[in-house]
């Protein structure tokens, strides 16, 4: 049976990535005064984050299964991620061993991804209606009505869940879920505890 398993963010071979967000795949005496020590070591550490990135996705999924990737795929621009010079999308995409579904981010405009969606609606867990976009909301009336949950990324590791209104904001980027795609499953556990945990708060404040 076939999986649909969720993520953001992967910035594959963006090696400046890691100081930016925290990212375990770099020590930081290898930055001096915000800047690499050497290109050699840059090309490392964008190298071994793609490889673990990709290795923890194909750990997760099988051939059969969808990835939605919902924006900043991988590097673009000048940036030099791995050994070689900057590795396009394709060459990523072949590289993991299931279906991908972009949607896009602010970085894939122009790095190699070669179709995408702004954005997609689904519904799973029971009828629950979920808006799959990069950017988070920053107002409930920017999501199609009758929305429930908004999976988004672009935060890195600032949040992982805000309530907006009446709208759960769920990051899938893998800044703050353990450098892993999620599963559906995994999804609508997340959505049913936060908003178990909104109605506790509710009833006492009554």
């Amino acid at each position: 049976m076939s999986e649909t398993l969720f993520s953001a963010d992967l910035h594959l071979g963006h090696a400046n990535i890691c100081p930016y967000a925290g990212r375990p795949f770099y020590k930081p005496e290898w930055r001096v005064d915000g800047k690499w020590i050497s290109m050699d070591i840059k090309d490392m550490v964008a190298d071994n984050m793609t490889k673990a990135l990709i290795r923890n996705i194909n750990q997760r999924v099988t051939i059969d299964d969808t990835l939605y990737h919902i924006g900043d795929f991988c590097c673009r621009g000048n940036e030099r991620g791995v050994p070689g010079g900057r590795m396009k999308a394709r060459e990523l995409e072949r590289e993991i061993e299931c279906r991908i579904v972009h949607i896009l981010g602010n970085h894939d405009r122009n790095n190699g991804v070669e179709s995408g969606l702004d954005s997609a609606n689904m519904t799973f867990g029971g009828n629950i209606q979920f808006h799959l976009r990069h950017r988070p909301l920053t107002s409930p009336y920017q999501a199609p009505d009758g929305t429930d949950c908004v999976l988004c990324g672009h935060v890195h590791e600032k949040w992982h869940t805000q309530w907006l209104g009446n709208i759960l904001q769920i990051n899938v980027g893998v800044d703050v879920n353990k450098f892993i795609p999620l599963t559906k499953n995994e999804i609508v556990g997340i959505y049913q505890k936060e908003t178990r945990e909104r109605t506790k708060l509710r009833e006492v404040s009554e």
